[in-house]
């Protein structure tokens, strides 16, 4: 198999027209034509439908063209590593991170690449951790911040210990007691992610501890759009701290903390094992657990005492 007859068929695809192809490859329509024959043989199935009006993918052209694009990102980590083996680390790194993370983590760690290298390009994907956790493990990232470090192969260390919190509509922070009860989380209504989502399994698994679980009245897998419900007085949720403060610093919402011992899940930093380690990479990593503990001795991943105590937009 040649590289250069995959590569073919992805600009084929593109176009959807075998002339179009040709003129953009400066090659002759026969040899695209001979280039997909002698594919579709070694494979031994169909991989585009020929008509009249051009050309399209059949489902095993695109699961091929899925690989195509993998060996692609390969071929540009093998150039971003070589460029990052000078003195200066350079490249593209892709990090993958949940929105609850994101919004703490993001922005500080931006800074801190452009500040320091500012030669590494940086990609920043934010999804729902399920998603996430795919992306690396297919080799889609170089990195991720994720909350399960038994989804898939990649390797895992610790980062950092974040915790969950009642979030309520701002005045409306349920009963007069610093922490949250289970028989108080029983009495409220709550808008809460999906089941799919790895936080609603930390919650789940906290109250079925306590012998019940939530009864949403609404499932949202969106981060903003959980604290927009919140603040619009529809429910309550339960958020990583980092995820609210600055929605808590502004006094749209109010903040409570569950009953002892509390709620807290620790967040790893995973690195793909399907994907060539630069040394950007590894700078990249090195910033992330940086960033992360500098973040946490700032108070970025629980309340002080202050902030819980004080009322709603006084924080």
């Amino acid at each position: 198999m040649e590289l250069k007859k995959i590569l073919a068929l992805k600009v084929i695809a593109n176009y959807e027209n075998f002339s179009k192809a040709a003129v953009h490859l400066s090659v002759s329509q026969s040899l695209l034509s001979k280039y997909i024959t002698d594919l579709e043989t070694e494979f031994g199935v169909r991989l585009l439908y020929r008509n009249g009006r051009g050309a399209q993918l059949t489902p095993e052209g695109v699961r091929l063209l899925d690989y195509t694009q993998r060996i692609e990102d390969l071929i540009a980590t093998a150039a971003s590593d070589l460029r990052g083996m000078k003195e200066v680390p350079s490249g593209n790194v892709s990090v993958g991170l949940s929105s609850a993370v994101g919004a703490t983590l993001t922005i500080p760690l931006l800074t801190a690449v452009r500040r320091l290298h500012p030669a590494i390009h940086m990609q920043i994907a934010e999804g729902i951790s399920g998603y996430v956790n795919e992306w690396l493990n297919t080799g889609r990232l170089d990195l991720a911040v994720v909350f399960d470090k038994s989804a898939g192969p990649s390797n895992h260390e610790n980062l950092v210990r974040e915790e969950l919190l009642v979030v309520s509509p701002s005045g409306q922070r349920p009963g007069d007691a610093a922490d949250c009860a289970g028989i108080a989380l029983r009495e409220l209504p709550f808008v809460l992610p999906g089941r799919s989502n790895k936080l609603r399994g930390v919650i789940d698994a906290y109250t079925h501890e306590l012998g019940f679980l939530l009864k949403p009245v609404a499932e949202i897998d969106s981060l903003a759009a959980m604290i927009g419900a919140v603040e619009a007085g529809l429910g309550h949720t339960i958020l990583p701290f980092g995820a609210v403060r600055a929605a808590l610093k502004d006094g749209r919402v109010a903040v409570t903390r569950l009953a002892a011992p509390g709620l807290r899940r620790t967040i790893y930093l995973a690195a793909s094992t399907e994907r060539v380690p630069t040394r950007a990479v590894q700078v990249v990593a090195d910033l992330i657990k940086r960033v992360s503990t500098e973040l946490g001795e700032q108070g970025f991943w629980s309340p002080s005492d202050e902030m819980l105590a004080a009322p709603s937009g006084k924080r």
